[in-house]
């Protein structure tokens, strides 16, 4: 089913940032190993229909560390826009979405702006850097000024480098 799913794979992603202290890719991890899938809810919006096909990777980006890449997760976008259906636009002020399940409790007094189904997620063997991808607004490179500059204070869509897709295809394959 996986080696399935590689095919339905586009080359754009999205940089997630994640706090080490709230979680952790390793426990989204264990959340897919103890129920088959996990769910995340994020209090950034993000635009799935963006995203052509059926499955998109997102990368996980550990605050404050300057960048680093350490993880990536396989998304389901129909089920994502479907669990997310009630916030219909950016300026909508959330939702706690206490009903989702397999993953971290809601927190009533957080408001979220879109849920994440993920299938996968999986360590790099080596972490990767912002500063590999390209934002696709604008074609260019992220830098480490933008880093500094806390551009990762949003979701940042962005084009895949084959050799990172190259990773990714084959983890899928296994």
């Amino acid at each position: 089913m996986i080696e399935d799913i590689s095919n339905s794979i586009g080359t754009k992603g999205l940089i997630h940032s994640y706090d080490p202290y709230m979680s952790t890719p390793q426990n989204f991890i264990d959340f897919i190993k103890l129920n088959g899938k996990t769910n995340y809810r994020s209090t950034l919006w993000v635009d799935f229909k963006n995203f052509k096909y059926k499955y998109f990777i997102v990368f996980f980006s550990e605050k404050g560390s300057g960048g680093q890449i350490q993880a990536w997760g396989l998304c389901d976008k129909d089920i994502s826009i479907e669990k997310s259906q009630r916030i219909k636009k950016k300026n909508d002020s959330g939702d706690p979405f206490l009903n989702i399940d397999c993953g971290f409790p809601g927190d009533k007094n957080s408001l979220y702006k879109r849920i994440f189904h993920y299938r996968t997620i999986e360590l790099f063997r080596k972490s990767h850097n912002c500063t590999e991808f390209n934002l696709i607004k604008t074609g260019q490179p992220i830098t480490k000024t933008d880093i500094t500059k806390g551009i990762l204070r949003n979701v940042l869509y962005v084009e895949i480098p084959l050799n990172i897709m190259g990773e990714i295809k084959m983890a899928l394959s296994k």
